[in-house]
């Protein structure tokens, strides 16, 4: 089983060790494409115990200047059995301005009440202001019970960690310290920024309650807190104004009066971020504004069909790592007109492959712009209740709501 950091400590001392195997990576909380402000989202090779009541601190460099407020923690305690806490138990973590190569004065922490032993778990923070290239270090410790942090353990990193006395019941406003284990870090620790994102229903054609769980289910949902509302007065601008990125679910029709329209529009020139999903391309259907943003509109579409879509751009996070021939069953909507040109298109959908497509060879299913200051993203998928159960749609709208939010280029 993993070692603790003071077996490790005296076996090293006495004998080469060899590196334990890596562990099978887990699914992170953040996605693949999204940067990292500070820490590593990696899965490290190794593992150690670290008994409770013990904090331990590993350093990394800041990677963008900006605000965090959570810090992820993967653990792995691969040989229990039981992977919700105890009752007592808490996991706390932290983030430590730099002090003469060791953790100097606490900059912002946590407690997460509850945590599961084999998994990421996000726990919030209070804000802290980074600096890019400036040094920080990344605490955590768990109160009441043994937790196995992922880390480069026998000096195989390139930073050192530094961990407290044994009797510790929170993290100290001062690092206490007790060692220094040099290359320890990089462990899979992460500091982010949380974000909140409106799920708009109204209207909606089907499909609400899996569109929903598939949002809530993406691989960063940890960090974002989806409201959900079918209620347009909550289209003012205070409300706007907390959220990220705003996501039309499937919603058809008239939706938002004038003032509701005009907060939207607001909210979107100032810097927000729209998604569209699948019957979102009929939403509004007399406001120049939506038309404009979508790009485009409905003119009609299919029963539930298999189609095949080429997946032009296979950079872009919202198509990155699907198939270039990605043949799934959706409802497939035909346009007024092609977004080509006035969009960046990231998908067409090849209508040789079913019947009833009326857009001819060239037939745009996914795309995206940055426009009068906000960033819109449409997706034709979504038509049905299957699609938002599979994983290559799931994987596609976690790159659209990431793109739309501004969290990744």
């Amino acid at each position: 089983m993993g070692l603790s950091r003071w077996t490790r400590a005296l076996v090293a001392l006495a004998v080469v060790v060899p590196a334990f195997a890596a562990a099978t990576a887990n699914a992170s909380t953040l996605s693949d494409d999204e940067a990292v402000p500070l820490g590593s989202r990696a899965d490290a090779g190794e593992w150690d115990e670290n008994v409770a009541n013990m904090a331990e601190a590993f350093r990394y460099t800041a990677a963008a200047d900006g605000p965090v407020d959570a810090v992820n923690v993967k653990l792995d305690r691969r040989f229990v059995s039981r992977r919700q806490s105890a009752p007592n138990a808490r996991l706390i973590a932290g983030i430590y301005a730099n002090g003469n190569g060791r953790p100097g004065a606490l900059l912002g922490k946590g407690t997460l009440n509850s945590f599961d032993h084999r998994a990421w778990n996000t726990v919030p923070i209070t804000p802290v202001e980074l600096e890019k290239g400036e040094r920080y270090w990344i605490a955590v410790m768990s109160r009441g019970e043994t937790i196995t942090l992922k880390t480069s353990t026998f000096g195989r990193g390139t930073d050192p960690s530094a961990t407290s006395p044994k009797n510790m019941n929170d993290l100290p406003a001062a690092w206490r310290h007790d060692r220094t284990f040099e290359g320890d870090s990089p462990a899979s620790l992460y500091a982010v920024e949380r974000y909140s994102v409106l799920v708009f229903t109204k209207n909606a054609t089907g499909q609400t309650a899996e569109g929903v769980a598939a949002l809530r289910a993406l691989p960063d949902a940890q960090e974002v807190t989806f409201d959900v509302t079918d209620d347009a007065t909550d289209f003012n601008d205070a409300n706007l104004a907390k959220y990220r990125a705003v996501v039309f679910l499937n919603n058809a029709g008239e939706l938002l009066d004038a003032a509701q329209q005009a907060a939207f529009e607001k909210y979107f020139k100032g810097g927000g971020g729209f998604l569209g999903i699948h019957s979102a391309i009929e939403a509004e259907p007399d406001w120049q504004f939506m038309t404009d943003i979508l790009g485009t509109r409905a003119d009609g579409r299919t029963d539930a069909l298999d189609a095949t879509i080429k997946v032009a751009d296979r950079v872009h996070v919202a198509s990155k790592g699907l198939p270039e021939y990605w043949t799934r069953n959706d409802r497939w909507y035909n346009f007024t007109g092609n977004v080509r040109g006035f969009s960046h298109v990231l998908a067409t959908v090849d209508e040789n492959t079913y019947t009833g497509g009326t857009d001819g060879f060239d037939h745009p299913i996914a795309w995206c712009k940055d426009y009068q200051g906000g960033r819109s993203f449409y997706t034709g998928g979504g038509g049905t209740a299957g699609t938002y159960g599979t994983s290559g749609f799931r994987q596609h709208l976690a790159g659209a709501l990431d793109w739309a939010a501004g969290k990744a280029d």
